[in-house]
């Protein structure tokens, strides 16, 4: 009974939006970092350490620009202003190697090219679009003004170079019946409002319809590897670094 009721939601809502998915959506994200329930085997002095090193991470703001085809997530361009203004280096560095990060995402083209920093050589990888499997849950809650429903990533954690036991979930709503979200995840039946991925949490701030922004695609003109490899490439590259 609640799988009709939702498919029927989901009709509606999908019925509600159609009329502005040629228009380009622009939406902001704040990204935090969640401390709360460290191991208890943490002294109160590396706690501490971990609170100051990441309490100025809600500073970082990306957007996602989309339409009915395709979209675009990348760091705010008001954070790059920012970051002579900003003293802590480590912070500076975050927003260094994030603002090369760009991901970019095709419904007809049936792909994903996202660019990225590993090991400070700069990469472009591709993969197909709907190759990560979710789990819609019965869990809803409100997001602003928009009615979320709550799914859980299942066997992907490993295609796109995460730990298998990172908690990867997301709230996504209908009324925005467009399969996007933060990163590289995509294919919910609704656009992801709040992405908890492992201690990193992006939430939406705000949402604009009918922005005056363009979305630029990345391109295949630099090499490209696939998801795959690029995933075998950080899994050889993180065991490498620890074992130094």
């Amino acid at each position: 009974m609640h799988k009709f009721f939702l498919a029927l939601y989901l009709l509606i809502s999908s019925l509600n939006f159609s009329h502005s998915q040629n228009k380009v959506t622009e939406v902001t994200y704040q990204r935090i970092i969640n401390l709360n329930n460290l191991p208890e085997q943490y002294t109160a002095k590396q706690k501490q350490f971990i609170n100051n090193r990441y309490k100025n991470y809600d500073l970082l703001s990306y957007t996602l620009l989309f339409n009915k085809n395709e979209s675009l997530f990348f760091l705010s361009d008001s954070i790059s202003g920012l970051f002579h203004d900003i003293e802590d280096n480590s912070l500076k560095k975050i927003i260094l190697n994030e603002g090369e990060k760009k991901y970019y995402k095709n419904i007809n083209e049936k792909k994903i090219l996202y660019q990225t920093i590993s090991g400070g050589e700069k990469s472009l990888i591709k993969r197909e679009l709907n190759q990560i499997k979710w789990k819609l849950l019965n869990e809803t809650k409100q997001i602003d003004r928009y009615n979320c429903f709550k799914a859980q990533l299942i066997y992907s954690n490993e295609l796109l170079g995460y730990n298998k036991n990172m908690v990867i979930e997301a709230w996504y709503t209908p009324e925005i019946s467009i399969p996007f979200g933060p990163i590289h995840f995509e294919g919910l039946p609704g656009l992801i409002l709040e992405l908890e991925l492992g201690r990193n949490v992006y939430y939406v701030t705000s949402i604009k319809f009918n922005s005056n922004n363009i979305i630029q695609p990345l391109t295949e003109e630099e090499k490209v590897i696939t998801q795959e490899a690029y995933s075998t490439y950080l899994k050889d590259f993180i065991e490498q670094i620890s074992k130094k």
